[in-house]
């Protein structure tokens, strides 16, 4: 079984098929146009902007339609590249806003928590004040009252 030629812009031999006329290398994504970048005479895979092969220097002839549809394929493959990146980095800002929105509705949720716990503590604290001073209020009443029993009994 022959050997692929080897991509001269990574070295990758592994290809795969986009259409009849495009090959795509698996390693670094570059697209070759199989009529113009494959050598006719000898089969080596040159660079795309290649005028003459590498290996044997025959000519590698294109034709005016054979560049547009070429540089139309490089330049959806590029734009795809491109609009990957765009979304990958889009998504990783989004992730990072939305830690930092978690991030702020953790300290308000932490804030309020605290602020709870303070009028709580301010309630008992005011709650023990109160019991205190009926009790005293209760011990006095209590304390006149066995008093004024007693001089009613001694009078």
């Amino acid at each position: 079984m022959a050997q692929s030629p080897a991509c001269p812009y990574c070295g990758g031999t592994a290809y795969r098929r986009v259409d009849k006329s495009v090959l795509v290398c698996a390693a670094c994504e570059h697209a070759f146009d199989i009529q113009h970048d494959v050598c006719r005479a000898c089969g080596q895979l040159n660079k795309s902007e290649a005028t003459a092969c590498a290996a044997c220097q025959a000519t590698l002839a294109r034709d005016t339609v054979d560049q547009i549809i070429s540089a139309r394929i490089k330049s959806q493959t590029q734009w795809k590249k491109d609009r990957l990146e765009t979304t990958r980095e889009q998504k990783k800002q989004e992730a990072e806003a939305s830690e930092r929105r978690m991030e702020a509705f953790w300290a308000e949720e932490k804030t309020r928590k605290e602020e709870i716990a303070r009028r709580m503590a301010e309630k008992r604290e005011r709650e023990k004040k109160t019991l205190i001073v009926v009790v005293v209020v209760a011990v006095v009443v209590m304390v006149v009252l066995v008093a004024a029993v007693i001089l009613v009994a001694l009078i």
